[in-house]
């Protein structure tokens, strides 16, 4: 019975192990910045600072700002707030967005969430990017995932790699201890004599 007991904790902590590294991998947002500090496929645009550009932008889809400089050229800031226009010609509200505190880095740059819109239109949306300290900064236009959700995952999966970390110890020592005990109940004493 052990044996059993042991074999299936083994293979729950095995699966658990393997959904928690999957669960910690896909939330982290790998299509921002590549490893060699280049726009990666989730980034819709750049607009360098101070400029402005045209960008097709689908509704009630959040789009982030992330203000990209080279690594180290702090502090990374904006003179004003990035404004952006709708196909209408209306002003779209900038709200800081769920991924608000969001930073990442990426070969020789780094980036930080500076704010965020959700168009209620589909179409070509002016954006207009101001000055930016240190020089040179760019502003990627990004499907960033939730705060929430990122950390929910990465938190649910680094708990499956301990709780099947966990399981798999126990089910290795139960296994191990049950084999041994059948091996051992098996062999009959030794007869005096």
């Amino acid at each position: 019975m052990l044996v059993w007991v042991g074999g299936a904790l083994l293979a729950v902590g095995a699966v658990l192990v393997v959904v928690g590294v999957v669960l910690s991998v896909r939330s982290v947002p790998f299509g921002i910045i590549t490893a060699g500090g280049a726009p990666g496929d989730d980034v819709v645009a750049v607009v360098a600072a101070p400029s402005a550009g045209v960008v097709e932008l689908e509704a009630d889809r959040e789009v982030s700002f992330l203000l990209v400089a080279p690594h180290g050229a702090r502090p990374e800031r904006l003179e004003s707030r990035v404004t952006v226009t709708g196909p209408d010609g209306a002003p779209v509200e900038v709200v800081p967005g769920t991924a608000a505190g969001f930073s990442i880095s990426g070969g020789d740059r780094s980036g930080r969430v500076v704010g965020a819109v959700v168009p209620e239109h589909t179409g070509r949306h002016t954006v207009v990017v101001p000055d930016a300290s240190p020089h040179g900064s760019e502003v990627f236009l990004a499907y960033v995932p939730a705060t929430s959700s990122f950390a929910l995952g990465l938190f649910g999966g680094v708990g499956g790699i301990v709780l099947g970390s966990l399981a798999g110890t126990a089910g290795l020592f139960l296994l191990v201890g049950g084999l041994v005990w059948g091996a051992v109940r098996k062999d009959p004493p030794p007869r005096a004599g």
